[in-house]
């Protein structure tokens, strides 16, 4: 895949101000699948391409996977951790000051409910009694869920 650009007009810059980096630019290349067809791609969709692509190695076999809610969303994985399971915690400080009822916190209980269907075998879900020396109760998404204190599960 070849990337072309009018790198002085990209850098909003007149012809003169701009020759180095256009000059850097328009011979900016890219080996690629699609080079071998011969396909010209802008500066745009080749900085789309690289900001969408993984920039996490590929995992050791048998390596422990630690990510973000966000980043596992898609993804199934024999055996999920889901840590920090508290108040203020998950769901977040920010959520719960905007309201039961808000798209905040609609968004964390969708987050916690993807979070949880990640899991093929197990999921095992934690919390902590204090953070960072404050107590915080159990989620509670936890108590949605019918797990948490005198459920007996």
């Amino acid at each position: 895949m070849t990337v072309r650009t009018d790198g002085a007009r990209l850098l909003g810059r007149d012809a003169r101000a701009g020759a180095g980096a256009a000059t850097l630019l328009d011979r900016l290349r890219v080996a690629g699948g699609s080079r071998a067809r011969g396909e010209n791609v802008t500066l745009n969709v080749y900085l789309q391409q690289m900001d969408l692509a993984s920039k996490a190695p590929v995992p050791k076999p048998g390596a422990v996977r630690c990510m973000t809610v966000h980043g596992a969303k898609g993804l199934e994985f024999r055996h999920v951790y889901l840590i920090g399971m508290a108040q203020e915690v998950f769901p977040s400080f920010q959520a719960l000051r905007k309201g039961a009822h808000s798209r905040e916190l609609e968004e964390e209980r969708r987050n916690c409910f993807a979070a949880i269907t990640r899991a093929e075998r197990t999921l095992t879900l934690t919390r902590a009694e204090r953070y960072y020396g404050y107590p915080k109760p159990p989620s509670q998404f936890l108590a949605e869920m019918g797990i948490g204190a005198g459920t007996g599960r």
